[in-house]
């Protein structure tokens, strides 16, 4: 196996050889191994579930990319291996999910390609990991504790066959926990992770694999993670404690957090804050479909005006309910929704209270679970598209969108030939569950 050795004396500290603890064989080139890596570095969220994102802090082979912020304070640490040199220097800082378990961390990104000598042929790269924090007490949960990882590929032209391998640079004494070897044994399994997820999609490019979805599209990454993260330091502790459904609170209070940040960061585009100074009045909105009411209860803590309203009422209405803009004056309403074409085709007088007809004007639709309205779907649409209004079916999780590879559509289109504006995302999952609303422009 390739050795990697840091030499002393040009990088203090981290003197000694890099031990090796996985390797696999391959059939990918260096090419391949390279744009798998720089996908990882931009994306740490695919190989664990612990992170948000990495902010890109400094990137000395970005030419042109406006996207990425001018060079910080936080500088790279420099790295030198014997027999390999760099050739792009990335600063990343990991952001993780939960703030109050973890901080983020600065980490040094260095790639590397092989010096060429004539005693081998093959081709060698490599990928190395510094994190900036030196103290294995101090290191997050979610990276492990060395002071450094590496990546190598090494690949026989003459025979197309490679190999990957994953090294840790161990501290000191190799190990920092009370029991026995048990730092050693994390590793091997955070080692046969990075090796298999790497092998996985190195792969899968050289298989032919295209990325046909687009993610983040209509809200940044960004705005929509530092969203939630707010609202869930705000929000979600209180409403937890005071659950009133029999259901899990952690999957409801968490996933309509989520969708509330993105749809707040949507609205900020297309109205401004609110009481922002120069924004535009926000419409309102209408949930159809919404259950325990606690989407409705956040976007309204949060100042947006709405409603909405479900066949019938649930328990956790009586915390959620207050006076608000619904036909009986109220924030949740128990009605059911008929296409405007239907309640026209049946005798009015046998309509209740309890029937809200697409005739009101004022009003515009929110979906959710679209295969238990597949049915009505198209007459809603139609009986929508004679009014001026923007349409918006949500994902039930949207911070899934700024994960690849888990089947997430989205997509705008604009038609002002109707006069209204049609917004789209879309997630599939299971059966195509799906939330959606509706808003007048």
């Amino acid at each position: 196996m390739h050795s990697l050795v840091l030499p002393g004396s040009l990088t203090p500290g981290m003197a000694g050889a890099w031990t090796p603890f996985q390797r696999r064989t391959c059939s990918f080139g260096s090419d391949v191994f390279l744009r798998t890596m720089l996908n990882f570095v931009r994306h740490p969220n695919l190989n664990t579930s612990w992170l948000f994102r990495a902010d890109i802090l400094f990137d000395d082979g970005d030419h042109g990319n406006h996207d990425v912020p001018p060079a910080s304070a936080v500088q790279p640490r420099c790295v030198e291996v014997q027999g390999f040199h760099p050739t792009r220097t990335i600063v990343r800082r990991l952001i993780p999910r939960n703030t109050r378990r973890d901080q983020p961390l600065d980490q040094t990104c260095v790639l590397y390609e092989g010096n060429k000598t004539t005693q081998s042929p093959s081709v060698c790269s490599l990928v190395v990991y510094i994190p900036h924090e030196t103290d294995p007490a101090r290191l997050p949960f979610y990276h492990p504790k060395v002071r450094g990882v590496a990546h190598l590929h090494e690949w026989d032209p003459a025979t197309n066959a490679g190999a990957v391998s994953v090294h840790f640079c161990l501290f000191d004494n190799g190990t920092h926990d009370d029991d026995d070897g048990g730092n050693r044994k994390r590793l091997d399994r955070t080692a046969l992770q990075l090796l298999g997820l790497l092998h996985k999609h190195g792969q899968g490019q050289a298989a032919g694999y295209v990325k046909r979805v687009q993610h983040d599209v209509l809200v940044a990454q960004v705005r929509s993670q530092d969203r939630y993260t707010q609202l869930k330091l705000k929000h979600a502790h209180a409403l937890c404690a005071s659950w009133a459904e029999k259901t899990n609170p952690i999957k409801h209070v968490f996933e309509d957090l989520a969708i509330a940040a993105f749809l707040i960061e949507l609205w900020a585009d297309m109205y401004g804050e609110v009481g922002e100074q120069g924004s535009r009045p926000f419409p309102g909105f209408v949930d159809i479909g919404c259950g325990n009411g606690l989407l409705v209860h956040i976007l309204r803590q949060e100042g947006y005006a709405g409603w909405g309203f479900d066949a019938r009422e649930r328990k956790s209405w009586g915390n959620y309910q207050t006076a608000g803009a619904g036909p009986n004056g109220k924030s949740l309403e128990a009605l059911v929704l008929l296409p405007r074409l239907a309640v026209e085709a049946k005798d009015t007088t046998t309509t209740t209270n309890k029937l809200l007809s697409g005739k009101r004007p004022r009003w515009r639709l929110c979906q959710r679970h679209v295969y238990h309205l597949e049915p009505r779907r198209r007459a809603h649409a139609v009986d929508a598209a004679t009014r001026r209004c923007v349409r918006l079916p949500v994902p039930l999780d949207p911070m899934l969108q700024s994960q690849p590879g888990r089947g997430t559509v989205a997509r705008a289109a604009a038609d002002e030939a109707q006069g209204r504006v049609r917004v789209c995302v879309s997630r599939r999952l299971g059966d195509a569950n799906r939330r959606g609303l509706w808003l007048a422009r």
